[in-house]
């Protein structure tokens, strides 16, 4: 909406970094669960994914009519808040390890070199989040086992962490679910630098 931008200006502001042209393949859908709409711990691609995937594969061809040569160099993921409410949030990991090897598997017409995938942290206070934790852990665990797979820390958990605001935070309106615009800019900054690492 006009009152929200995602990650993606932060990214392209990174991708400007490439001498290359590059493209942003937006394909946003709110208050999602990884593993009730998009796979679940037993590997069945559902509904959600499908259309994700194939509006992806759908915005290369058309690069493609166009006369480019689009390759993926990575994808960023950034959700799991409404899998924290899940009694099985402990399995997210296992969930999103299939949600990567059906992308890889999917794309990989068009994958560069490497395929890097990039997932961020939830917040940990945010509109009561059940379980962050669990989901920030299972982000972590999938990211370290994962060749290109990377995992940005948004909660100032350490040194190397983002240290990411609310909206509610520093009073830009009464949100509390969603960043505020300069987290989301250097969320999208950091994310697009381990796209392109």
């Amino acid at each position: 909406t006009s009152e929200y931008f995602g990650p993606e200006i932060g990214i392209a502001e990174a991708l400007t970094k490439l001498e290359k042209q590059s493209y942003i393949i937006k394909a946003s859908e709110g208050a999602t669960c990884l593993m009730t709409q998009y796979v679940n711990e037993n590997g069945k691609k559902l509904k959600l994914y499908n259309k994700y995937v194939g509006f992806v594969i759908e915005e290369i061809k058309l690069l493609e009519s166009m006369g480019k040569t689009p390759r993926v160099r990575g994808v960023f993921w950034m959700q799991g808040e409404s899998d924290s409410f899940l009694d099985y949030s402990y399995k997210y990991d296992i969930a999103e390890q299939y949600f990567y090897e059906y992308l890889r598997h999917d794309l990989n017409n068009w994958i560069y070199d490497h395929f890097n995938f990039v997932d961020a942290y939830i917040h940990t206070n945010g509109i009561c989040w059940v379980k962050p934790e669990v989901i920030n852990q299972c982000k972590q665990n999938f990211c370290d086992k994962n060749e290109n797979c990377y995992c940005i820390k948004t909660n100032g958990e350490d040194e190397d962490a983002l240290n990411l605001k609310l909206k509610c935070d520093t009073n830009e309106d009464n949100d509390l679910a969603h960043y505020d615009s300069s987290s989301m800019l250097a969320l999208g900054i950091k994310a697009g630098e381990l796209l392109i690492k």
